[in-house]
């Protein structure tokens, strides 16, 4: 089973940690008796490695995915238009749909507008979301 979810371990969770032995930094807090990574809204996993919650990322699951919030609204990672590389072994990158640019996936541009709005020449859209011409 998992050590970290037994109180019988604990003991072992902390040791684990305190000799640098805990895998990414997960171990036990005996104080508040939780996993230390909780703090971070994650679980320990097996081999005392983090294990985030959806859209978190990073050792420790200390790190949030980009996000935008629109007036009154919640949350919204990679603005609802991609995926985020989430996890404890993750980048926190966002993966964009077609069309949508930017590291929040928040700017979208068309090859074609940008062909139709100059009318000659080769075009593509940058990792930023403008027209650039190829040549």
């Amino acid at each position: 089973g998992d050590p970290c979810f037994s109180l019988a371990t604990a003991a072992a969770c902390s040791a684990s940690t305190l000799s640098g032995l805990g895998g990414l930094g997960c171990g036990w807090d005996s104080t508040n008796l939780r996993c230390l990574s909780t703090l971070y809204g994650a679980d320990c996993g097996y081999g005392l490695q983090c294990v985030c919650q959806d859209s978190w990322f990073g050792p420790y699951c200390s790190q949030e995915c980009p996000y935008t919030v629109a007036a009154g609204a919640t949350k919204s990672y990679c603005n609802g238009q991609g995926f985020c590389d989430d996890g404890a072994s993750g980048s926190g990158k966002c993966s964009c749909n077609p069309t949508y640019y930017t590291r929040w996936c928040n700017v979208t541009c068309v090859v074609q507008d940008c062909q139709d709005a100059a009318q000659q020449g080769q075009w593509m859209c940058s990792t930023e979301g403008t027209c650039v011409c190829l040549h």
